[in-house]
Parts: C-alpha cells; structure tokens; sequence
C-alpha cells in the first residue's frame, strides 16, 4: 500500500480521536453514581420526570445494591401517574435501604402516597405507621411542603375509605382540634368528615 495513503489515514483517525474528546483532547470522564442521582434530583425538581427518571434508571443499572435511585425512580413514576411503576421502585429501593436512613423514610413515604392511589388503603396505612414511627417529621427534600402532615392526611383519607369512621375522624382531629365534629353517627357527618378531608389535602 502507497506510505501516503497510510499516512493520510493514520491522521485522520488521530483527528477523528481527539474530537470524540473534551477540546484538550482527554476523553469527558464516565459520571458516577452520585453524580447520576444528583442529575436526576436536578431534573426531577425542574418538573422533568421522564428525564429524571432516565437519569436515575441509569443509576440503579449501575448499582443495584444502593437505594438513592430508587428513590428517585419511585417519585418520578408517582409524578408520572405509573403508578405500579413507583411501586415497585420503591420496594425495590426499600429492600437494601439502611434502617432509619432518610432513603428509606423516602421510599415509604412514596409507598404510602403509591397505594392510596391504587385503593390499596390497607397496606398505605401499614406504610404510613412504618414511616411515622420511625421518621414522625418526615420532609421531602425535593418538593417543598411535603411531609409527615401530608401522610397524616392520607392516613385519614384512607381509613374513611375503609369505612373506619371514628379512627378517620381521630385522625383529621389530629391535624385539626378545631374541626367541630366529635362522632360520625350520620350521612351528614360522613359528608362533613370527607370534606373536612379534601381540605385537609388540598392545603396540604
């Protein structure tokens, strides 16, 4: 073969090389776990759930045995309305959080709110009781005003819907002492209780 020919073609693939890289010519490192995570948390607070959650699957691909991906593939598929999706993150995530870690309050949390929204009203009570027995002042880091008094709502809600009217009620007392109704005896203080409850989440 002509030595030009080889020459020509040595050059161009010394370009080709040092433009697939940063302008000096080094090769952009591969982002970390965290570096991942914390782009997805970027996304997520931005309101870009499909890009957040892309960030944090490509996270828990990496590392499966950590949970902070989870977390955030959990919350993205609640924004998302997939509902199962969330779910199932979450008790992914819940799996191999650490006890008492801000990871794991997190994924109950979304647990609790996931399967309120699946009418599975019994196990987001079991959640909740897990949750606030071990994290009572529960916030969300990465959605201002969400927090234990949220889940105190849903709770409420949720015992309503199981038809367990006095504990419904003793728990919207809880957030509220002023609410003028001390028992559930008739359709109308079923009416009062749901409405004193759509309040209670629509501040929330």
């Amino acid at each position: 073969m002509d030595k030009r020919i080889i020459t020509t073609a040595l050059a161009l693939l010394a370009i080709t090389a040092i433009g697939c890289g940063d302008d000096d010519g080094t090769i952009p490192p591969v982002p970390t776990y965290d570096d991942t995570v914390a782009a997805g948390w970027t996304k997520y607070e931005a309101g870009d759930f499909d890009g957040a959650l892309a960030a944090f699957a490509a996270a828990a691909s990496v590392d499966a045995a950590r949970p902070d991906a989870f977390v955030g593939q959990g919350w993205s598929d609640l924004r998302r309305d997939a509902l199962a999706g969330g779910r199932d993150a979450f008790l992914a995530g819940e799996a191999v959080a650490d006890t008492a870690s801000a990871a794991r309050s997190d994924l109950r949390a979304g647990l609790v709110f996931a399967l309120n929204a699946m009418k599975d009203y019994d196990a987001s009570n079991a959640w909740a009781d897990s949750l606030l027995a071990d994290a009572p002042a529960w916030a969300f880091a990465h959605e201002s005003g969400l927090d234990a008094a949220d889940v105190r709502v849903v709770q409420a809600e949720n015992l309503f819907a199981l038809g367990d009217f006095d504990a419904s009620l003793a728990a919207v007392k809880a957030l509220n002492p002023a609410f003028a109704l001390d028992t559930v005896a008739t359709a109308a203080d079923e009416a009062a209780l749901a409405a004193e409850i759509e309040r209670l989440r629509a501040a929330s």
